[in-house]
This record gives C-alpha cells, sequence and structure tokens, in this order.
C-alpha cells in the first residue's frame, strides 16, 4: 500500500540514527547540532515502473539525482552527493563531503563521513566504515572493515581489516589484517597480516 504522507509536520530528532526511527509517513524533519539547525526531507525515489516511492532523509545541503536510491531507512547528510545510478540503503548513513556516482551502492550499516569518492562498482556495506578516502572501480569494503585517508581500487578490505594512510590496488584483506601508509597491488593477500612501510615507501 503506498504511504499516506504527512507533510504538516516536521519532527525534531537528536541524532541522525534517530532519523532511521521515523514513520515512513514523516516527511520533515530538523535536527539541532551545536546550535545549528538542520532541515531534512525524506527523498522521494522514482521507480523504473514510473511509480514513486517514499525514500530516506536527505539533508537540505546535500543532493541526489532523480535517477539516484536512498532506502526509507538510509540518511544523506552534510554535502553529501549522491549520483547517477547510486544507491544508499538500509541503514547506510553518508555524512560530509562524499560523493557516491555510477553503479556504487552503501547499505547494511555502513557509515561513510568526511572527504569521499565512491565509484564504478564499488559496495559498501555490513558495518564498514569509510572516511576520507576514495573506492573505485569493483572494490568491496565490509564487515568491520575501516578504511581511512586511503585509495581502495579492486579489492576486497573485510572482517576486521584496517587500511589507514594507503593506496591498495588488486589485494584481498581479512581477518585482522592492517595496512599502515604502504602501497599495496599485485593479487597479493593478507590475512591478519601487518604490512607498514614497506621498504619503497617513504
Amino acid at each position: 500500500m503506498p504511504v499516506k504522507e504527512n507533510r504538516k509536520v516536521t519532527v525534531k530528532v537528536k541524532s541522525l540514527e534517530e532519523l532511521q526511527g521515523l514513520e515512513e509517513n514523516v516527511m520533515h524533519a530538523v535536527l539541532e547540532d551545536k546550535g545549528k539547525i538542520r532541515e531534512f526531507s525524506r527523498h522521494v525515489n522514482l521507480l523504473p515502473s514510473g511509480k514513486s516511492r517514499v525514500g530516506g532523509f536527505v539533508e537540505s545541503t546535500a543532493q541526489v539525482s532523480s535517477t539516484a536510491y536512498v532506502g526509507p531507512k538510509a540518511v544523506v547528510a552534510g554535502n553529501a552527493q549522491i549520483k547517477d545510478n547510486s544507491r544508499i540503503d538500509c541503514t547506510a548513513i553518508v555524512s560530509g563531503d562524499v560523493v557516491v556516482s555510477g553503479e556504487a551502492s552503501v547499505f547494511g550499516n555502513a557509515r561513510v563521513s568526511g572527504y569521499v569518492q565512491i565509484s564504478g562498482y564499488a559496495m559498501i556495506f555490513g558495518n564498514a566504515k569509510i572516511l576520507d578516502s576514495e573506492i573505485s572501480d569493483n572494490a568491496l569494503v565490509f564487515g568491520y572493515a575501516v578504511v581511512q585517508l586511503s585509495r581502495i581500487t579492486d579489492s576486497c578490505i573485510c572482517d576486521n581489516a584496517k587500511v589507514y594512510d594507503s593506496d591498495v590496488h588488486d589485494t584481498e584483506a581479512k581477518g585482522d589484517a592492517y595496512i599502515w601508509k604502504s602501497l599495496v597491488g599485485f593479487e597479493e593477500r593478507l590475512k591478519g597480516q601487518i604490512r607498514q612501510n614497506p621498504p619503497n615507501q617513504k
């Protein structure tokens, strides 16, 4: 059944996560953050069938293309831009100066923030956290993985793997793998290993 929208009610919330708990018929919300009032409205997704479906909350400063999809429990905040055919779904939260483009998707309970670019067919899901990084091509980041200040291309970063200040290409990092200030590639497989300051890095 279509959701009956309540356009007259604006609900006050205390966090981005609280937005996810609002009923789908609530179309507007405000969040007071350090004395500043942030305004949110539900995105309306245009489906291939020509019908529309109420999506998640998008902040007034963010942009979502008409071809992109924002699930009803997802949140897009800050100056985030959701472009092309990209998807933000489930209980994912994208905030800050994030650009998601191409066929990329962020879902599950993933958190993406800061200056981030996600493009190509990249997928961020599970409880993964991405901060100030570039994720592209066919990269997968999931589980409880954390990627910060790094560039990930055509790689799988999963489980409890952590990647900081590194350039990772065509690599699988899983288990408790830890990559810090490294250049990693050539189909390398890391499981519970540490890569830190390799010889060819300063």
